[in-house]
């Protein structure tokens, strides 16, 4: 504030000097009065422009500093981090990707896993899997309802191609010496469309999981 003041007084000097020294020469005639218009007009002159060089710099910091508050939002927005939001996998895909990143023996994974998913459905599980099962891999019974229990036998095919009607026979197979009255196929695949029909054939004695089935009932009850 100082300073512009001063400026504006060096600049009025210049200003009235530059006045007087007119009026002494070409009004008046005399050299007294265009003396003293040279006294006022050079001091005048040099605190002006003195004065001005000095406020360059300042004026030059200012808009530095405007301009670098202006740039720091739209830095902050350009560095800003967003993350994407993955969706949720479903039990069953979590299973098959961790399977398939270990090198564990799958088909005991994967029993276990269709155990863990008919405990979550109130059944209750006895696991008969490994050497000498004859083809059932758990024996599972429903408890859940006022009725009588239904004890089930279970097949669980870890497999990528088709299931064959000869698996489905296989289970049916197996009913009368575990003394249970549904076989279940459960697969990480699908059923051709022979096993369909055989357990068409069969309806009331055979139920058919396939790996659609299967996402949708671990969807419902693991989660």
């Amino acid at each position: 504030m100082k300073d512009k003041i001063l400026t504006y007084a060096g600049l009025v000097l210049v200003l009235v000097g530059a006045a007087v020294f007119i009026i002494g020469v070409f009004v008046s005639n005399n050299g007294s009065i265009a003396a003293l218009g040279l006294f006022l007009f050079v001091p005048g002159a040099i605190v002006f422009y003195w004065l001005y060089q000095q406020s360059k710099p300042d004026s030059q910091s200012e808009l530095n500093d405007t301009t670098s508050k202006e740039t720091i939002p739209e830095q902050e927005i350009s560095t800003a981090s967003v993350e994407p939001t993955l969706p949720e996998l479903s039990p069953l895909k979590k299973f098959l990707i961790q399977e398939h990143e270990t090198n564990k023996a799958k088909g005991d994974a994967f029993e276990k896993f269709c155990g863990d998913l008919f405990v979550a459905m109130e059944y209750m599980v006895l696991r008969t899997g490994g050497s000498g099962d004859r083809g059932v891999d758990l024996i599972v019974t429903n408890i859940k309802g006022p009725g009588p229990d239904i004890r089930c036998v279970v097949q669980c095919k870890y497999q990528e191609s088709a299931v064959p009607p000869k698996d489905v026979r296989d289970a049916l197979g197996t009913l009368n010496s575990n003394n249970a009255q549904l076989a279940i196929v459960v697969t990480t695949a699908k059923f051709t469309r022979a096993a369909l029909t055989t357990a068409d054939e069969n309806k009331g004695h055979v139920w058919l999981i396939d790996g659609t089935k299967l996402d949708e009932l671990a969807m419902k009850h693991l989660r």
